[in-house]
């Protein structure tokens, strides 16, 4: 579930960071249940991070992990755009 998430964030970490100045985000992605049950509501926590010295512009943190058919969506959204992330600025949904 998360691997998908992590593959997304490298690539785009990869893309952000071939120089060493500019925009560097760092996603994180929490299960906040203590359990996952079935029939029963998940709690998720996502959180990015602009590590870079520069503003982060028209960032768009996106989770597919949950098929549609299998999974309904209680509150929340599974994606996100920001138009700016300021430089060390932390952004959580």
């Amino acid at each position: 579930m998360t691997r998908m998430l992590h593959v997304f964030v490298i690539l785009s970490l990869l893309a952000l960071g071939s120089g060493e100045e500019g925009a560097r985000l760092l996603a994180s992605k929490s299960l906040l249940n203590r359990y996952a049950v079935e029939g029963r509501d998940l709690t998720l926590q996502y959180s990015i991070y602009n590590v870079g010295s520069s503003a982060a512009l028209e960032v768009e943190l996106s989770d597919d992990s949950f098929p549609p058919e299998d999974f309904g969506i209680v509150s929340g959204m599974l994606n996100v755009k920001w138009d700016r992330i300021a430089p060390l600025a932390h952004y959580g949904t």
